[in-house]
Parts: structure tokens; sequence; C-alpha cells
């Protein structure tokens, strides 16, 4: 079985989904059709090339906007020293295969009633991460320069997807996504039936009083690269909720996310989501699945790490209802809820191979064994202290991994494999010569 191709090749594309709202009870979908899905999936990604990481740059007919914090408000756009001084100007003017450079600063609403920072246009990408110096892409610092959109706690959603749409480099928060119907959900961002592709973001401090506190998928196969979602609160999903969606998420991060009810760091339903690279640590959720939540969907785990994950009734790390659970190369450890602390699942049907799981669970080549992590995280006071969930040498996960569902990098974009095979859990480790 082919691997995901490494980090060489062309920008990211989002590949053919299956659409779960057609089948009238998703869960009911068996489980060798699941794999056969994600073994086309990984198949089209090695046939094509696609690799997320890759710089994103515009069409043989695409312009480049600019915008700036501090601009005047008198420019067109044309140049950073004709830029516009709000990202949303920038995409009203633009058309497909444009971009749009933003220098880093704050952006907020433009005007008391307006209930987003940014709507999304169908094939525009947004970059953030800029000096206002610029004039190649790959000049730009979006760790340095911090790009920031921010809500205010005043707009429902910061950011409002569309098809085709990139946004690579903000820090998104604010958000407040406690009106009605979809505007009680996803604070961050809000994607309904659109797929657009959002690469190294923050999501931190967003809210909803109903699904998704950073992010709402309703339908679509949104891509998630190199991503953070951090201190989010939701009813359902703290961080993330997936209706009727088959999202991707890559290098992932999901931390310190609150839910009242199920799925601390993301719920779906009727959903087949993945994730690979993807570490859960310190989310915590009222009734099931701290990390995650799972209803009448089909979730895939390759290389993930969940730890210190909290539920105050059932499932620590993962909740399951209905649903049909694919965990691969990946590591439960350290979770805590009343009831079973790793995993709690009813009327599913959970397959977890070549994994480390605190309390063992059947399945092949899995491991009840401590995956001796550089440093486990913990609670404190009821805050959850951050870890680092490097592998040390010794660990049982070093070697054990199985080849055929790994990405070709972990989520430090470091290679793997790195000695005799492929590693469990989100870090590949590196030995120091």
């Amino acid at each position: 079985m082919p691997v995901i191709q490494d980090r060489a090749g062309s920008a990211w594309s989002v590949p053919g989904t299956v659409n779960v709202s057609a089948y009238p009870f998703p869960f009911l979908i068996s489980l060798p059709a699941f794999i056969i899905f994600n073994f086309l999936f990984l198949t089209v990604l090695f046939i094509t090339g696609c690799s997320p990481g890759t710089e994103v740059t515009g069409g043989a007919a695409g312009s480049v906007l600019y915008v700036r914090s501090d601009a005047s408000g008198t420019g067109d756009g044309s140049s950073w020293e004709q830029a516009l001084a709000h990202p949303q100007e920038a995409l009203d003017r633009a058309g497909s295969g444009d971009q749009i450079w933003v220098a880093g600063g704050s952006y907020g609403p433009r005007t008391p009633l307006d209930e987003m920072v940014i709507s999304l246009k169908e094939g525009v990408r947004i970059l953030g991460g800029f000096r206002g110096l610029e004039t190649a892409v790959d000049q730009r610092d979006p760790y340095g320069a911090e790009t920031i959109l921010d809500g205010g706690s005043q707009v429902y959603h910061v950011v409002v997807g569309a098809k085709g749409a990139v946004i690579d480099g903000f820090t998104i928060t604010g958000g407040h996504a406690h009106g009605t119907g979809t505007d009680a959900a996803g604070g961050g961002m809000i994607n309904i039936a659109v797929s657009p592709t959002v690469r190294r973001c923050l999501f931190r401090n967003n809210s909803a009083a109903y699904l998704g506190g950073a992010v709402y998928n309703e339908g679509g196969s949104p891509v998630f690269e190199d991503c953070v979602f951090e201190d989010n609160e939701a009813t359902y999903g703290g961080a993330m909720d997936n209706y009727h969606s088959s999202a991707y998420v890559i290098n992932g991060r999901f931390r310190g996310n609150v839910s009242l009810q199920n799925g601390g760091g993301v719920s779906d339903y009727f959903s087949s989501t993945r994730f690979i690279n993807c570490v859960f640590s310190g989310n915590r959720t009222t009734f099931s699945g701290g990390a995650m939540f799972s209803y009448s969907s089909s979730p895939f785990l390759s290389n993930c790490s969940l730890t210190g994950n909290r539920s105050e009734q059932n499932g620590g790390a993962l909740g399951s209802l209905n649903s049909a659970p694919t965990l691969v190369n990946s590591i439960l450890w350290n979770n805590d809820a009343t009831n079973d602390t790793e995993l709690f699942s009813t009327g599913s049907e959970v397959k977890i191979t070549y994994s480390i799981i605190r309390g063992g669970h059947p399945g092949d080549a899995n491991l009840d064994l401590d995956p001796r992590f550089v440093q486990e995280g913990r609670w404190e006071s009821g805050e959850w202290i951050e870890g680092d969930y490097r592998l040390t040498a010794g660990s049982p996960g070093i070697d054990s991994g199985v080849e055929g569902y790994s990405a070709n990098f972990d989520i430090e974009d470091n290679p793997r494999p790195q000695l005799l095979s492929y590693d469990r859990g989100a870090y590949e480790y590196v030995p120091i010569e």
C-alpha cells in the first residue's frame, strides 16, 4: 500500500470524498469499505504527488493585492505603498486565481454591525505573515510576523469559508458564535458545503453556543494543515465539529479545548474525518470523548498522540456511539475519565492496530506499555500544563508501526521512517548523531 507523499511535491489539493450524506444510516457503511476508501485516498496522493506544506503561488493570470493595518485607506492595493487597510477590501476586489498578501498586525470587524471579519472568495488565496516589504511569497514569516483576525467577541464567525479558497498564516481569535442556527456554530471559522484549505493558522479563544468553538464544517472536505486549535469552547466539539463532512487534518494540534457535552477537541456526526500526525492533549468534556467524540461516523486516525484528555463521565480520549473509528500507529496514554479512561464505545466497531493504548485493546500488535514521552503533560489546579510528546530512546513506539498508513513526514516535518520502520504517534524519533 502506498504512503502519503513527502513535502517536496506540488501544493496540496483536496482528494475525492465520500458523500456521507447520501447514506441514510452512515454507521452501516462497512469497515472494509472504509479501509478501501482510505487506500484510494492515499493512492491519489501517491500518484499525483500532492503534498502539504508547499508555498502557494497564483495562477498565470492571477495578480497580488496588498494589505497593511497601517495603510491610509486611499490605496488601490496594487503595492505595499498603495496597500488596502483591511483584508476584506482586498477580497471584495479579488478574482479567482488572485493572491492577497496581508502584513502582520490585527484586523477586526469593519463596523459594529459586521457578523464576520472576512468572508473568503472562491479560488482566492489570502496569505498572512508579511512584514510589508516582501517581493516574493517565500520571503514571508507566518510565525514571526503575526497576522491576527480578531472578532473581538463581537462577530459570529471570524472567517467564512469558500469553495477552493486558501487561507494561510493567520491567528484567528475572538469569534463568538452565540446566535441561533448556523450563527451558533463555528466561532473561528464556518464552512457550509465548501472545501477551503487552511494552512498554518492558530485558532485560539473562539467559542460557540452549540457546535465547533473554533471551526464548524457541514458538508465538503476542507483541509487543515499545520494548524493549532487552542483554548476554544463549545457545547459540542470544543475546537471542531463536523457534520456530514469528510474533513482532513494534517499535523494538527488540539490542546486545552473544552466542550460542555461531547468531544472536548472534536465531535463528528455522520462524518468521515481523517487525522494524520495530530496531537490531542489537555482537552476536556463533560460527558463523552475528552479528545474526540463520534456519532454514526467513521473517523480515521494515523500516527496520532492522544494524552492528558479528560471526560467527567466516559472516554477520556475517545467516545464512540454507533460509529466505526479506525486508529493505526497511534498512542492513547494517560487520558482520564470516570468510566473507560481511554476509550468508551457503544454500538460501535472500533479497530485499533499497531498502537499503544493504556490498558490494552484487541487488535494486531497493540501494546500496553509506557510510550516514554520526553515530558508528559499534566493537570495542575485545573489548568493543563503542556508536555513534549516526542519519543525518547528505548520507547516501544520506535520502529514498531506498520507501513502503508503513515505519511512520509511527521508533525515537525521530519522524514518518516528514520530508522528501520515507522514509529507510533505524531513524532518520529530522530536519533542524535
